[in-house]
């Protein structure tokens, strides 16, 4: 399991370059399915990915990393055997450290 955090300021092309990693993903690859979290309002669906069926690899996509950080977190904690599943967030600086998220940086999940 790997999880990927792309923070910057505001305007730098942080979601351009989440969307264009994404594309790149799925256009030279069969094996990747992206999950979009699109809305943050609502909850992580953390029981859901962990019930992802296994045989592809999995990518997780939010552009509001600082507003389901710790629920990433948490969710990592219950998929700590599943290899195929990645997840890519993004997110302002300001934003991530006005949620006081700046303790999951440098966090290490295997």
């Amino acid at each position: 399991m790997q999880v990927s955090l792309l923070i910057g300021a505001a305007g730098e092309g942080k979601t351009t370059a989440l969307l264009q990693t994404i594309c790149d993903l799925v256009n030279n690859s069969n094996e990747w399915q992206v999950l979009w979290h699109d809305d943050p309002s609502s909850p992580f669906p953390a029981e859901f990915i962990a019930r992802l069926p296994k045989g592809r690899t999995w990518l997780i996509a939010s552009d509001d990393a600082e507003l389901i950080a710790r629920r990433v977190y948490e969710t990592t904690q219950l998929l700590t055997d599943r290899r195929d599943i990645q997840f890519l967030l993004c997110g302002r600086d300001t934003d991530w450290k006005q949620q006081e998220q700046t303790d999951l940086i440098g966090t290490r999940i295997m």
